[in-house]
């Protein structure tokens, strides 16, 4: 109900004292429910271990570390207060309940304990401190670590609402809270390793600007999957098969965009993958450059629909140079998971529509792609492509030959001539035909040069 009033209300408007502090409570109630019931069930369990380094006994407990360490929960009851418009509000809050849901979930499959006692402090002004946090925090939920996460997505907000030298502050005091979880004692390494990780695939599988989307749950569910197997397959060998969280991240983080997130997931911006997506879907990414380099060898390097209109698939340097020397003016990248040839990204011409692979196009990127193709294709030769140069080269030279006029059997039979061994997946070919439906004159006949 609440995501409705807000919707109503209009997103760019500021949320109100009673809905963020509805944020603020819930997030928290969900906070103290799954993390108390998540470390009661693995206190019954008998298969608790243990993961961490010897050489962990050498970091000293810094008594003071305490009070960084405490201010997080303060933090994290203000935050939402901070929010600038209800769409930030939201996405605050779906971060944060996310983490929650995630981490307890890795807490269940992961059972751990500290493999040594934390430092018991008798005396001194920071003994209740210490005191009330060996009380409440939960000795089992440890990987990843919760604080980590709710510690980065903190940094990245307060950041965002502040300036000079009040962030220069706030940046040093949230990095003292990271370190605080190792010098008092309450994590391990690759607890605070994991924290990190799965603060990166929140940010991206909760972006900020919402995307339509279309979603391929079959894959998702094949992805999702794959990435709860090798969350237990970290238990095998501690702490080192605790390396096989990072590809369970990566197939977890592409899992929601084949669910419904899209492209957006993969934050490619101007052509290229930020950093983080390239060391956080590594794993994946690896075996889509393998993917990739297995269909170039079965295919064109590109194929002429028109004599202005082409397609093929990613090209390397090599072949992007070629195909400007060839007279190619523009060009329309239909990937989410790759960079651009650096020649493509320096032309004027080059335009980025990302969709998630093994997924189709909405009907509102279907047409942008269709009257993007019509206008750059008058002026100079367009190349469309897409990993393989396949199903979403075909979904967008489809919708401009569906423009065009025609039927949605007519535009793929015309492309697989073009384009031999051309594969056009199911969801390409009912997006088609849903475009193909909504045309005020589907028979009219394609008018191409």
């Amino acid at each position: 109900m609440q995501d409705r009033s807000m919707l109503i209300q209009g997103s760019s408007a500021r949320p109100t004292f009673l809905q963020a502090a509805w944020v603020s409570a819930w997030t928290s109630a969900v906070f103290l429910v799954i993390y108390n019931a998540s470390n009661w069930i693995t206190g019954l369990r008998p298969d608790v271990q243990t993961a961490a380094f010897g050489w962990e006994r050498l970091f000293p407990v810094v008594e003071w570390m305490i009070v960084p360490y405490w201010s997080l929960d303060a933090f994290f009851v203000v935050a939402p207060f901070l929010c600038s418009d209800r769409q930030e509000l939201r996405v605050l809050r779906r971060r944060l309940v996310l983490s929650n849901v995630i981490a307890g979930v890795c807490f269940l499959i992961i059972p751990l304990e500290l493999a040594w006692a934390r430092p018991k402090i008798t005396e001194g002004m920071f003994e209740p401190w210490f005191r009330a946090i060996q009380a409440m925090d939960a000795p089992h939920n440890l990987f990843p670590s919760l604080h980590i996460v709710l510690r980065t997505i903190m940094a990245v907000h307060y950041a965002r609402h502040s300036r000079g030298l009040l962030r220069i502050v706030l940046h040093i005091w949230f990095s003292l809270i990271g370190v605080s979880t190792l010098l008092t004692w309450q994590h391990h390494l690759v607890d605070v390793l994991g924290g990190f990780v799965l603060a990166a695939v929140i940010f991206h599988i909760v972006p900020d600007q919402e995307e339509k989307a279309t979603a391929n749950r079959r894959i998702g569910f094949y992805y999702l999957t794959a990435s709860v197997v090798l969350l237990f397959a970290c238990r095998l060998t501690l702490p080192w098969t605790l390396l096989l969280a990072w590809p369970a991240a990566a197939l977890g983080t592409v899992a929601a965009a084949s669910l419904g997130i899209g492209a957006a997931v993969l934050k490619k911006t101007r052509g290229r993958l930020p950093a983080t997506t390239r060391w956080l879907l590594a794993p994946w990414l690896l075996g889509q450059e393998l993917s990739w380099w297995h269909y170039r060898r079965q295919s064109a390097k590109w194929n002429q629909l028109t004599p202005r209109v082409w397609m093929g698939p990613l090209p390397d340097d090599a072949t992007a140079i070629e195909l400007l020397e060839a007279g190619v003016t523009d060009v329309l990248d239909l990937t989410a998971e790759f960079d651009a040839p650096e020649a493509f990204r320096l032309m004027p011409g080059y335009k980025n529509m990302p969709v998630a692979d093994l997924t189709a196009p909405t009907q509102d990127q279907l047409k942008a792609m269709a009257e993007y193709i019509e206008r750059v294709r008058k002026d100079g030769i367009v190349f469309v492509h897409c990993k393989a140069g396949y199903s979403r080269t075909a979904a967008a030279v489809g919708a401009w030959l569906l423009q065009s006029g025609g039927t949605t059997e007519a535009a793929i039979r015309q492309m697989k001539d073009a384009r031999p061994g051309m594969i056009v997946r199911p969801e390409v070919v009912r997006a088609l035909r849903e475009m193909e439906l909504s045309l005020t004159a589907p028979g009219r006949k394609p008018v191409l040069s």
